[in-house]
Formats: C-alpha cells, structure tokens, sequence
C-alpha cells in the first residue's frame, strides 16, 4: 500500500481526484485460488487497514487486460485514471479504480453480512 506524500494537504495520487490518498499497486490472486472470495477478503482487509490509517479514499490499479479489472467495477470501483506500467522491459496498459469513501464501503458490506461473501 502506497500512502500519498501531499496526504496533509488533501491532495491525491491520482490527477483529478484529489482525495484520493493512498494506493493499492496491485492486488493478484492465484487463478488455482480465484473465483472463493479470498480476493474479496483481501480487499476488504486493505480497505479496513487504509481506513484504520486515516485514509478515506483510495485507489488500485489492475492491466487493462486483465478480466479481474470486472471485479472492481462490480465492487463499486471507478476508473480515475489510466497509466503504463513498466515491465519486463516493456510499457503494460494499466487502469486505476478509486473508490471516495472507504468507510461508507466497508460500512455497507460488513452490515449487510457481506464480510465474506462479493456481490453477484
């Protein structure tokens, strides 16, 4: 997790979204491993850690052509901005997706008894 070094002065990570303050670099899980709610856990255990840190807001970024980039989307994820990440020596399209009120989204999931289940 990546905190934003402008945090004291409500600026953000990501241009045009200025509360946005901490990151999420990426988040992967084995495809042996995926499709039984560990990423979702993950993620909710992230966002109660930024949560916990001061953070409100945050956002993740995912390889545009990667097909878990729907896992955020249906998780309430916006996408705020696009980059290209290095690797491998090469330049790798990749979306970021924000989320405005972390606590609001925890609130939501851990009282719907959400806790270790993802949405449909």
């Amino acid at each position: 997790v990546h905190e934003s070094a402008d945090r004291e002065t409500g600026g953000g990570i990501c241009r045009g979204e200025p509360g946005l303050t901490a990151e999420i670099f990426t988040l992967y899980v084995a495809p042996d491993w995926q499709n039984q709610g560990l990423g979702w856990r993950l993620l909710l255990a992230m966002f109660g850690r930024l949560v916990a840190q001061g953070h409100h807001a945050a956002v993740i970024w995912v390889l545009r052509e990667n097909p878990a980039r729907f896992f955020y989307q249906r998780l309430g994820g916006k996408e705020v901005r696009r980059k290209l990440l290095p690797f491998n020596g090469m330049q790798i399209p990749a979306s970021g997706y924000g989320w405005s009120d972390l606590p609001g989204f925890l609130a939501a999931r851990t009282g719907a008894g959400e806790q270790s289940e993802p949405p449909p």
